[in-house]
């Protein structure tokens, strides 16, 4: 799959998905006992209002599915 590309990493809670030419379908924000926390359709995500910590972001575009890792640090 093409690169994706999530910044600030880490972030005080607003990240920017970067995927050049990728029609993105659905972004899913999961906290690491794997609960799903948020689902997303735009390319900025807010995870401002949870807890500091590392989350995974899932991605699935028209070219199929990839999971990247990000850091909230406020």
């Amino acid at each position: 799959m093409e690169e994706i590309t999530l910044y600030p990493n880490p972030s005080s809670g607003i990240f920017q998905l970067i995927a050049p030419d990728l029609k993105i379908e659905k972004i899913s924000v999961f906290d690491l006992r794997g609960r799903e926390i948020l689902t997303h359709d735009k390319p900025i995500l807010d995870l401002s209002p949870y807890q500091n910590g590392i989350y995974f972001i899932k991605i699935e575009s028209n070219l199929g599915a990839s999971i990247k890792k990000v850091r909230l640090a406020k």
